[in-house]
């Protein structure tokens, strides 16, 4: 079957060329091409990332994604560089890298300080509310929901 005989007795020429089946090697490629097929049926493509493009990574193949970063420049086709934000340079596989959207710094820090002004008048809108409010005695009348149910009070919180 091909292999090399490592005996001292006396052979004769014929039966060291090996006999193959002539279309061995076409059935191997036959099979490959179909592996090939089903396999890219399922098969996620992979976008490309470009150096400068914000990434989160992710860490030891778990579901988490942890450290934000920037790519660095691609060092295979589905490999690249990735500089960390505490400074690390990383080597990460793109299914490991997650490309984010993220805005410029100074509209952030805008959005922040407007958010906080909003919040702290809501808050003084709210507080002038509370004390305005007088508190109204309501009867152990029932009302009525959408459907047309009927909520009743109970009788012992009734002031």
């Amino acid at each position: 079957m091909g292999r090399k005989i490592r005996s001292n007795l006396p052979i004769t020429g014929l039966t060291l060329n090996p006999a193959t089946p002539p279309n061995v090697k076409d059935i191997k490629e036959q099979e490959k091409n179909n592996q090939k097929l089903y396999h890219d049926q399922h098969a996620e493509k992979l976008s490309v990332l470009i150096p400068g493009d914000r990434v989160r990574v992710r860490q030891d193949a778990k579901p988490r994604w942890k450290d934000k970063g920037e790519v660095l420049k691609r060092v295979m086709p589905r490999s690249y560089n990735v500089k960390t934000g505490n400074g690390a340079v990383l080597r990460r596989n793109k299914r490991d890298l997650l490309k984010i959207q993220e805005k410029a710094k100074d509209s952030t820090e805008k959005e922040k300080a407007q958010a906080m002004d909003l919040a702290g008048r809501k808050k003084h809108q709210v507080n002038t509310k509370i004390l305005d409010k007088k508190p109204e005695i309501k009867a152990s009348v029932g009302t009525k929901t959408r459907t047309g149910r009927e909520i009743k009070n109970p009788d012992k919180l009734s002031l």
